[in-house]
């Protein structure tokens, strides 16, 4: 038996998939960790902090003395401003992906 759905939308995970946003998510990290008094990271290095959503990441990207809740907590929040205001500055397709071929 062949069951008809009808969907109202469709939502695409689109970051590190077809989209490489590596360097925003950088740079807002960055960012966080700079105003926090924490040292900062090499872009290479948060493609290994990304992944398990933002919580894990600014865990990842704090230093073992910057693990208490609240203070992840409020990283969690002031990275998710910073990447609001600049998710598409370096975010690109990564090539061959999401573009037309001649």
């Amino acid at each position: 038996m062949l069951l008809c759905m009808s969907y109202r939308a469709v939502i695409f995970d689109l970051d590190g998939t077809l989209l490489d946003t590596l360097e925003d998510i950088a740079t807002a990290a960055n960012q966080v960790l700079a105003k926090t008094g924490f040292p900062t990271h090499p872009a290479v290095d948060y493609r290994e902090f990304i992944g398990e959503g933002v919580a894990r990441l600014m865990q990842r990207a704090l230093p073992g003395t910057g693990q208490e809740r609240g203070l992840v907590e409020a990283c969690v929040e002031a990275f998710r401003t910073a990447y609001a205001l600049n998710w598409r500055v370096k975010t690109k397709p990564y090539e061959g992906r999401g573009t037309k071929p001649d």
